[in-house]
């Protein structure tokens, strides 16, 4: 029955996410909780405008299908201008199925249309300090 691999998927996902948000509760020293957790899947022509995730606490992306030479990372924009005028980006490069990047929530990123044919899933979360 699907419904009871999906669950089975779920709890499977629950418990990794247990261990990175114990390693990350104890990096910045401060407890930490779950306030939001959705999937977004991607198909080709998809992307995500820039956008935020509040004013405070953290978020963070699980690439659960993920393949890092046909899909591509986020694009996180530095919060203020270079002295030229610009934003800086920063993109991880070295994302893989399963990785789970952790950042301040008021940072703006997106994601660029996808040219793949195969599908990208993320599971992101806000995390309350």
């Amino acid at each position: 029955m699907i419904i009871s691999k999906n669950i089975t998927i779920l709890i499977k996902y629950l418990k990794f996410l247990r261990e990175d948000l114990n390693k990350f509760s104890n990096k910045i020293q401060t407890s930490c909780s779950l306030d939001n957790v959705w999937f977004q899947r991607y198909t080709k022509g998809n992307f995500h405008s820039p956008h935020d995730h509040g004013p405070r606490g953290y978020s963070s992306i699980c690439f659960i299908e993920y393949d890092k030479n046909e899909h591509n990372p986020p694009r996180f924009l530095c919060p203020f201008k270079s002295v030229y005028g610009s934003y800086k980006e920063y993109s991880p490069d070295n994302v893989t199925e399963g990785t789970i990047i952790f950042f301040p929530s008021m940072l703006i990123h997106y994601v660029v249309p996808t040219t793949s044919d195969k599908i990208r899933t993320i599971m992101s979360m806000n995390i309350g300090i």
